[in-house]
């Protein structure tokens, strides 16, 4: 027993130094961090948001898919050092560098609107490239995540928050097929929301019909003299 509980103590300290030794083993790594959970879940999640900037992305992508399943238990453990780790001084620039966008959008929108009643236009630029971006419910009609909407609402005049909010709208996308019909449908979609309440929904709206709209155009260029004799 005595030996169990000095393990518990110490298992906290070696998960983290084999975290940043860039141990290859994320899978173990994983699993001991989960059975720490069974006693010290506070150290679990704090160790798993670490693994969120880790350079590996088997390690990251095994740590994500655990806070999301964490979170639906314990949403406000892992939003606690989660957001500690955002606005960390020292490395909250890493988290900038990866989309989360999954696990934001598990936790509860009250308790993050509460987190930002304190961490303020900080957080909110935290959080502004993981927003869910716009975009067309099942019935194509244009929407935008709550979540979002309170975020722009609140912060959308800051411009980091905006821009950051801009360019996590149009990351990760992959293109396929007739690039240019893709990009006329980006742009398409994209003027749905011309007219959107929210000044910064409008703003970002124009400056991606913009984008994909020349884009659409280099393409139809290019594909024009790739044909001629």
């Amino acid at each position: 027993m005595r030996a169990d509980r000095r393990l518990q103590e110490t298992l906290p300290a070696i998960l983290g130094i084999a975290l940043e030794k860039n141990a290859r083993q994320s899978n173990l790594w994983l699993r001991l961090v989960e059975d720490l959970a069974e006693t010290g879940v506070d150290d679990a999640a704090r160790l798993a948001v670490r693994a969120l900037a880790s350079q590996d992305h088997n390690t990251r992508t095994l740590a994500e898919n655990y806070l999301v399943r964490l979170a639906r238990e314990r949403p406000q453990t892992v939003l606690r050092e989660f957001g500690v780790a955002l606005l960390s001084p020292a490395n909250g620039w890493l988290f900038s560098l990866y989309d989360f966008s999954s696990l934001l959008s598990v936790l509860p929108v009250d308790a993050i609107r509460k987190w930002l009643e304190t961490a303020g236009v900080a957080g909110a630029r935290c959080l502004a490239r993981h927003l869910e971006p716009p975009q067309l419910d099942a019935e194509g009609h244009p929407v935008v995540a709550e979540l979002t909407a309170f975020i722009l609402e609140r912060f959308g005049s800051d411009e980091q928050v905006f821009r950051d909010f801009c360019m996590g709208a149009s990351s990760g996308r992959v293109y396929s097929g007739d690039i240019v019909e893709e990009f006329e449908r980006e742009a398409e979609l994209a003027r749905r929301f011309l007219d959107h309440p929210l000044t910064p929904v409008r703003e970002c709206a124009a400056r991606a019909v913009q984008s994909a709209s020349r884009q659409a155009d280099f393409w139809r260029q290019r594909d024009a003299e790739m044909v001629q004799p």
